[in-house]
């Protein structure tokens, strides 16, 4: 196996386990490759006895459902297979394509994170009778929100708005 990776130069194969497994599917011979993504649980199998053995088009479709367009477009613009790894595993840890490479141009124009458990809710204690408290959980961006504007056919153009819906 280790002749036949040699041959494997594409970018493609960073986003798979480094060693397929090696099965016999109907009395033909097959790589399998899983994904590194987090909570997928896809394999590629890649038959030998093809004429095409060496195509990656399924491998690509998968990646870019399962880890984005644009994720797929920076490692396969890597230079080196090194540098493709090194994304693909920081994107597996981070989850944010913005942390392996910079951003060209533009710029982020909101964050791709998920907002933590602090930044999301915001919790008020009300003072109620025989000293029991009442909690009030309030998402504190929506709570943001309402305090700047007040007005509801702003919400489009809306900053904080636009950081809910594409954040959570």
């Amino acid at each position: 196996i280790e002749h036949m990776m040699k041959d494997w130069t594409s970018n493609i194969y960073t986003f798979y386990t480094p060693v397929p497994a090696i099965e016999h599917v109907d009395g033909r011979r097959c790589h399998i490759f899983r994904c590194l993504g987090k909570s997928c649980k896809q394999s590629m199998w890649c038959f030998l006895d093809t004429g095409n053995k060496a195509s990656t088009s399924n491998m690509r479709k998968h990646i870019k459902s399962c880890w984005g367009d644009d994720v797929l477009t920076t490692v396969c613009q890597a230079a080196k297979l090194d540098v493709a790894c090194d994304v693909v595993k920081d994107c597996t840890v981070n989850r944010s394509i913005t942390k392996a490479f910079k951003c060209k141009r533009k710029g982020t124009t909101y964050s791709t994170r998920p907002h933590s458990a602090a930044e999301t809710w915001y919790v008020y204690t009300l003072p109620g009778p025989f000293k029991l408290m009442t909690r009030l959980y309030f998402s504190a961006e929506m709570v943001c929100w309402v305090a700047e504007n007040l007005w509801p056919y702003k919400i489009v153009r809306d900053r904080a708005f636009q950081c809910l819906m594409k954040t959570g």
